[in-house]
């Protein structure tokens, strides 16, 4: 199986460790359902995946360093959820990642050293309404960023001057 689709149903549970055997999934989007608990480990192991999507669920805990194991990845969608804790520094090992959402949770903590400079690929990084402190790592090109809203959070320090090298920079909300 390559990809598997469970959005928008009325889907309970929580995800299984056993998802670990999908090692041929490219796609997983279980968006809009009704899913608990955490992410397990074992998401890492699906170093096919290129799309993630487990938006809009009742999703908690620690988003999973693992999730740094899928290189491949290029979207990664885990917004509307309560997970908490600091973004892992491990995602930035994802330099296929194009679009990144991590919105609408209880995140917190700094963002990671070197975080968005690792994703030469990046293009929307949406990361509004969480609880993220400190200043905006400026880190790398920014060149092909598009979209970058960052708004609702409490980071502080200087705007970066790097957003300047935002070449195609449409949307930018600091709010």
């Amino acid at each position: 199986m390559q990809e598997l689709y469970f959005e928008d149903n009325k889907i309970f549970g929580t995800i299984p460790e056993e998802i670990r055997v999908l090692i041929s999934l490219t796609i997983f989007e279980a968006d809009d359902n009704y899913p608990t608990g955490a992410i397990p480990t074992s998401i890492g192991k699906l170093q096919s995946l290129r799309e993630l999507d487990l938006s809009w669920n009742r999703l908690s805990g620690l988003l999973p360093s693992s999730l740094g194991n899928l290189s491949l990845l290029y979207y990664l969608n885990m917004s509307h959820n309560d997970f908490e804790g600091t973004i892992p520094t491990s995602l930035r090992n994802c330099h296929n990642m194009e679009i990144l959402v991590l919105d609408n949770n209880k995140l917190n903590g700094s963002l990671p050293g070197n975080f968005i400079g690792q994703m030469n690929q990046l293009r929307s990084l949406y990361i509004q309404k969480n609880l993220l402190t400190g200043p905006f790592p400026a880190d790398g090109e920014l060149k092909n960023l598009n979209d970058l809203i960052v708004s609702d959070n409490k980071l502080s320090g200087v705007i970066p001057a790097e957003l300047g090298n935002c070449l195609v920079l449409e949307y930018l909300d600091m709010e």
